[in-house]
Parts: C-alpha cells; structure tokens; sequence
C-alpha cells in the first residue's frame, strides 16, 4: 500500500506500507530527501529514524513496539461489532439508539402478520424477502471477512501459544445452545473462541 501526504510548503511525503501474513511488516515515510523505516517480523522490530539523525538500524523498545497481532484482534472485533450492529439495534451507554435493524424489522413484520387472521399481504411477503436477503448479505460479510483476517489472527496466537478463533456453524451453536439449555428469555448468543457473549 503506497501513500503520499502534502505537507504544505511545497513538501511532500510518500508512505510504503508491506504486509505478508502472518505478521511481516515493513513501514517506510520519506520526506525530503530522507526515509524512515520500520519493520516487524512478529516478534521482534527494528527502526531507522533519520529524522532523528539516526541512520543506522536499531531495535525497537517496548514503547516503540506495538503488538500487531493485538491491533489484528481490536481491529476484527471492532469490524464484527460493525456487522453485528447491521443486525441488531446497539446501546451507546446503556441506552438503546432507537434505531432498526433486521431484527427489529423481523420483529415488526412477525407482529403485523401474526396480529392478522387472512394471509400476508403481498407487501409484507415482499417485506420477508427482502429481510431475506439483507440477513444474506450480512452473513456473507461475516464470512468473508474470518476468511480474510482469521488465518494471519490465528497464526499469531498459535505463536504465542494461545487458543485459535473458530468461528461455530449454525448446528454447532444450536448444539452448544441446547447443551447448556434455554433460558427462554429470546436473546441470541454470539460464540466465538469459546466465550459467550449476549446479543441486546
């Protein structure tokens, strides 16, 4: 991934970003004549920082170096609350936002057409399928993305010697589900790498 910034004044700075999986990364910004390096091979990094008037490479310190993989982890977890949030209706301190999304439409069409006593109505049978294929899309989002980001995410914590992230199929979670019996109360349950978080 290249980059470049106008810095005003007349001087511009290219930005080089390199990434292979699992956790190679290499870094570069020039400006001026001068480039700054930095790179990570999932344990350890190195820099030079000419700007500094350092142009030898050197290690990174602990301040300097971020964990990537921990940043892999806030990243997916901040992209699937994305697309849980297409799902569900969020909370922002407590409070629900008043906002629909497919489960409260679902909800909304179950009662319009459960309140009735003749057949759906051709709208809300158009409505159903067209939730239909949100729910679809929303779905295939999800799999693409641990398709995309779990195996580079797993191979680092296989590294550190941590439990991978599996992702569980619909009759996993149904079994999980029955296993550890109903509570009845109509919350869904996301489970990933072996915690159990409520859906609102």
């Amino acid at each position: 991934m290249t980059g470049k910034l106008d810095a005003g004044g007349g001087f511009t700075a290219a930005e080089t970003q390199e990434n292979q999986r699992p956790n190679l990364v290499r870094e570069t910004f020039s400006l001026q004549g001068m480039t700054a390096v930095t790179a990570y091979d999932g344990t350890t990094g190195w820099q030079i920082q000419p700007f500094g008037g350092k142009k030898d490479p050197e290690l990174m310190g602990e301040d300097d170096l971020k964990d990537p993989l921990r940043k892999q982890l806030e990243d997916l977890a901040a992209k699937c609350d994305g697309i849980r949030s297409k799902i569900v209706a969020t909370k922002e301190g407590g409070m629900v936002t008043g906002e629909e999304r497919i489960r409260e439409l679902l909800g909304q069409l179950y009662g319009t057409v459960n309140g009735y006593e003749g057949r759906p109505a051709d709208y809300q049978a158009a409505r159903s399928d067209s939730l239909a294929h949100e729910l679809e899309d929303v779905i295939g989002d999800f799999q693409k993305l641990t398709q995309n980001e779990l195996s580079g995410i797993n191979a680092g914590l296989k590294k550190k010697k941590v439990d991978a992230i599996s992702v569980l199929t619909e009759a996993e979670w149904q079994k999980k589900r029955e296993a550890e019996g109903s509570s009845g109360s109509g919350a869904g349950k996301l489970l990933m790498r072996n915690e159990t978080r409520e859906i609102d």
